[in-house]
């Protein structure tokens, strides 16, 4: 069995960042888990931009194992 763990809290996308703003602090990384949760509770956080990272993080993901 294979798993995956999904990020939008720490380190830097797989995404691109211009698509992912309201994600990430001024230094281009996620805002962590406090931040994202409440960007989330403040309406800041557009859940439109929210598949992308997923969406990246899992084809990297099949890329790699193929």
């Amino acid at each position: 069995m294979l798993g995956l763990h999904i990020n939008l809290s720490e380190g830097v996308p797989v995404s691109s960042v211009q698509e992912v703003g309201s994600l990430l602090s001024a230094d281009k990384v996620f805002l962590g888990k406090a931040g994202i949760r409440f960007a989330s509770e403040n309406g800041a956080l557009n859940m439109d931009e929210v598949h992308l990272p997923l969406t990246a993080q899992v084809l990297l993901r099949i890329s790699v194992l193929h």
